[in-house]
């Protein structure tokens, strides 16, 4: 993506200085995730780019990142399990303390039912990143991937194996207003579903596309009540 404004040779910079930033504003009330997201096109043989350069691009993000102090890397949107596999390769290599592989699932037209892009289930997902080392089972984004289906997700993950999991869904579902893809969900109305997903079993929740500061800021109050009284949590 930076190739494409020209920024290609500015990977690693922007990389550093995004932990370096976030680890100042935290101010060591946290920990600081490395992010990398899809390549950005379809690697041979379903589309022209060569898995070599998929391969350099991810080996450089993460090396950056675990270089500048990240206390993990989430690989996220992921879709094709050919691509996860070398991004999780790529943070072994940099040595990062954890790995969480996120796949954006969609939910299909014909079945009740998610797949990727790809065709990818979560149960596939799940033992995939099993085998290949990830730390954590997270998923995010995707058409349909709303606070319901994600704990839907969650809990077939967990069928899978009993590592940690995470979920950042959206913020409801999208429309599109003068050429705009918009989410209206609020925080208010997000956070309904924020019981059910914890019941599930993620340990990691957050908001994908269409969430904003305030969607996260109604998450922690609300997590601090849910900690803070299991049975108000069993009871909602």
């Amino acid at each position: 993506m930076l190739n494409r404004h020209g920024e290609a040779e500015r990977t690693a910079d922007i990389n550093r200085a995004g932990v370096a930033i976030v680890r100042e504003a935290l101010q060591g009330r946290g920990f600081v995730l490395g992010d990398i997201g899809p390549f950005g096109g379809l690697m041979e043989p379903y589309g022209e780019i060569a898995p070599a350069d998929v391969e350099f691009a991810f080996r450089e993000q993460a090396r950056a990142l675990v270089e500048a102090g990240a206390d993990g890397i989430i690989i996220e949107t992921q879709t094709a399990l050919e691509e996860l596999e070398i991004a999780i390769e790529a943070c072994k290599e940099a040595g990062a303390p954890v790995i969480i592989g996120s796949v954006a699932f969609d939910k299909m037209l014909d079945v009740d039912d998610v797949r990727t892009m790809m065709g990818v289930s979560p149960e596939q997902a799940a033992e995939f990143m099993v085998k290949h080392g990830c730390d954590i089972l997270a998923l995010n984004c995707g058409t349909g991937i709303d606070m319901k289906t994600a704990a839907n997700i969650v809990r077939r993950y967990r069928s899978i194996s009993g590592l940690p999991t995470m979920a950042q869904p959206n913020a409801g579902q999208p429309v599109l207003e003068k050429m705009k893809v918009i989410y209206k969900e609020t925080p208010e109305e997000m956070v309904q579903g924020l019981p059910a997903l914890v019941d599930a079993g993620a340990r990691i929740v957050g908001g994908c596309c269409g969430s904003t500061p305030d969607h996260i800021r109604l998450f922690r109050q609300t997590l601090d009540t849910l900690c803070s009284s299991p049975t108000q949590r069993i009871e909602s």
